[in-house]
């Protein structure tokens, strides 16, 4: 789901936004481990 939902932002905000969802998903897979 986060994935798709992810996808769907990347597409919708565009390139320099993008930067910043990989940013946070770095950080949300930290906080997972």
């Amino acid at each position: 789901m986060d994935r798709f939902i992810k996808g769907r932002l990347k597409k919708q905000l565009g390139k320099e936004q993008e930067r910043e969802i990989t940013v946070a998903e770095q950080f949300g897979k930290l906080e997972v481990d």
